[in-house]
């Protein structure tokens, strides 16, 4: 999952990274993570997996834009949902203004 999702992301044109919200290197950037839990089960196994991806949008300009972005790529790359939390305000290292947008999808790979 983490490949698939990286993969949709990267193509929005900010760095992305997993998890590691420490790698402040840049102003604009896309930090997703999620969590998994067992879809359905077929004679005693596993058949796939839901996942509940949390994607959180840092930038300092064009926040509808790159928010768009994300909702129809996340779409096309098979994911579902793309709600969308209210932006929030942070500082950065340098005290600079950034905005903070979270936005959920739900996922599915099937078990092979």
């Amino acid at each position: 999952m983490n490949k698939k999702i990286a993969k949709a992301l990267l193509t929005i044109g900010l760095p992305v990274y997993f998890i590691n919200k420490g790698i402040k290197k840049d102003k604009e950037y896309i930090i997703f993570n999620y969590s998994s839990y067992p879809s359905y089960y077929a004679d005693n196994t596993l058949k796939g997996t839901n996942y509940t991806i949390l994607i959180n949008l840092y930038c300092i300009s064009n926040i509808e834009q790159y928010k768009t972005n994300i909702l129809k790529t996340m779409r096309e790359y098979g994911f579902n949902g793309g709600n969308s939390e209210p932006t929030h305000t942070e500082s950065d290292s340098n005290g600079n203004l950034i905005y903070n947008t979270a936005i959920t999808f739900k996922g599915f790979l099937r078990a092979d």
